[in-house]
């Protein structure tokens, strides 16, 4: 990748996290989570990173999303907490932008809990969205997030 299309892709990182942006995009795989990082920071947002890289099951998704978003010990793992928590203001602050990078190992070892995430991940982002702070999630790679709209450079 030349300079020049790294900082034009670094451009359209910044512009689709600006604040008040929302909904639920997936970028490809080839945006280091790193340049995520760093385009949040520069459009003052704050980034949450969901690592589920090596998580093939839904229990192994729960885990990592319960360490990711500092659950509290009695976090249910199942798909309702996990929205009930998505939902929750003191577990994502108005100027969070949620990152779920890895979603490929779900993808591959368990396609319906994958598809069952991507459904709570979408009512969490609609939720948001319905009272007036539009909540930005972003899932890595594109490749394995079926149905969802590809962002990003």
């Amino acid at each position: 990748m030349t300079d020049e299309r790294r900082d034009e892709a670094r451009q359209d990182l910044i512009e689709l996290l600006r604040p008040g942006a929302g909904g639920v995009y997936a970028l490809p795989g080839g945006v280091p989570a790193d340049a995520v990082a760093q385009a949040a920071a520069a459009a003052g947002r704050r980034l949450i990173r969901l690592d589920a890289s090596g998580a093939a099951t839904k229990a192994a998704f729960l885990d990592r999303a319960a360490a990711a978003l500092a659950l509290p010990a009695h976090f249910g793992r199942n798909w309702d907490a996990l929205h009930d928590s998505l939902t929750d203001d003191s577990v994502l602050p108005a100027d969070a932008v949620l990152l779920v990078d890895g979603i490929d190992t779900l993808a591959a070892g368990d396609p319906g809990a994958l598809a069952t995430a991507l459904d709570v991940i979408r009512a969490a982002a609609d939720h948001w969205s319905e009272r007036g702070r539009p909540l930005l999630i972003l899932m890595r790679p594109a490749e394995a997030a079926p149905g969802v709209a590809i962002a990003g450079p």
